[in-house]
């Protein structure tokens, strides 16, 4: 079967959004973190709805936005970390996470 997202692995390629498991490795995050990243309005998200009537549709994070965060992370001096800790600093600093 044919990998619907082998579009992103082609590095020439540069979406505008991504879909939830792609962002969080593309920031190096897990979901949570993701989530509470969007909510302190650190990363911007969208909803994609294949047809103008639906209700459902699915999220995808802007790209730009995820970019903004991590540059933010290093002017604050902060380590850029690849990992699902990854941001984790900068969320307990800001008061959000556990």
């Amino acid at each position: 079967s044919s990998n619907p997202f082998a579009h992103f692995l082609d590095l020439s390629v540069k979406p505008a959004a991504l879909p939830v498991d792609l962002a969080c490795k593309y920031i190096g995050c897990g979901r949570s973190t993701l989530y509470i990243l969007l909510t302190q309005g650190a990363v911007k998200s969208v909803v994609h709805k294949t047809h103008k009537g639906n209700v459902r549709g699915r999220r995808v994070f802007l790209r730009e936005s995820l970019d903004s965060y991590l540059k933010s992370l290093e002017e604050e001096g902060a380590p850029v970390e690849i990992g699902n800790r990854a941001g984790v600093s900068a969320l307990t600093e800001s008061g959000g996470g556990r």
